[in-house]
């Protein structure tokens, strides 16, 4: 199976995933950081903190582009408004 990488891109950061995960697809590769990126949230929102994350970008392990995933598309609108709030709280 391929490995795919999934990097964390913030306001004034990106976060190069060093490690990699095997998915069947580019479609399994995009869930994947749906999913991901929607439990980064939920953590995010239960401990209060605030982390400018915006998405991640991925990429398969020959370097090739797969796209990106934002927040806003990963959560529910609910979810996304109360995500930014906490983040623009602190601002």
């Amino acid at each position: 199976m391929p490995k795919y990488y999934f990097d964390l891109i913030s306001d004034n950061d990106h976060l190069l995933d060093v490690e990699g995960t095997e998915c069947v697809d580019d479609d399994a590769a995009h869930a994947k950081a749906k999913i991901d990126l929607r439990c980064m949230v939920g953590e995010i929102l239960k401990s209060g903190e605030v982390v400018d994350i915006v998405g991640v970008r991925l990429h398969s392990e020959d370097k090739r582009d797969i796209g990106s995933v934002d927040v806003e598309a990963a959560i529910s609108p609910y979810f996304a408004q109360a995500f930014f709030a906490v983040r623009k709280k602190d601002w």
